[in-house]
């Protein structure tokens, strides 16, 4: 089966292709062609569809999963945060009792305190004395006894404007 096709053909090609036909017959093997072409396009978009659910319901448990795992870890640390606290709590407390001894306060307070010695006066600063100046070290060597010590100068310091 065949069909006539019409196809409008834009005047500037037309001028200059004056014997381009303006009808043309589709053989059926061209229609079957585009067929599977049509049917191709379709499957691909339905599996693409299919996909982005799939992607979409991952993110959702990803999410999920991800805020449970968040709260069991900080459930997890404070537990562990609340256990430490009451293991430092409890050393303390035997440290304390061990050191301190265990007549009340009271009694503590009415032990007249031990006089402190008088503050001594610091000493007198000395100003400051300029270091002696060091001389190079000598070379050491065949050629150091040719070369004569030399000075070297320090950088100057450079002003930007």
């Amino acid at each position: 089966m065949t069909r006539t096709v019409h196809m409008p053909i834009p005047a500037a090609v037309a001028k200059r292709l004056p014997n381009l036909p303006h009808e043309v017959k589709v053989p059926r093997p061209v229609y079957a062609t585009v067929g599977a072409g049509d049917l191709a396009v379709q499957r691909v978009k339905g599996a693409a569809l299919a996909v982005q659910e799939r992607i979409t319901g991952a993110q959702k448990t990803i999410a999920t999963k991800a805020t449970e795992l968040r709260d069991d870890v900080v459930t997890d640390n404070i537990t562990s945060a609340s256990t430490a606290y009451a293991e430092f709590a409890r050393r303390g407390e035997q440290l304390v009792e061990r050191i301190w001894p265990s007549e009340p306060a009271t009694k503590l307070a009415s032990v007249p305190a031990a006089k402190q010695p008088a503050a001594k006066k610091p000493a007198p600063k000395k100003p400051a004395s300029k270091a002696p100046v060091k001389k190079a070290a000598p070379k050491v060597g065949p050629r150091a006894a040719a070369q004569p010590a030399t000075k070297v100068a320090a950088p100057r310091p450079t002003t930007t404007k």
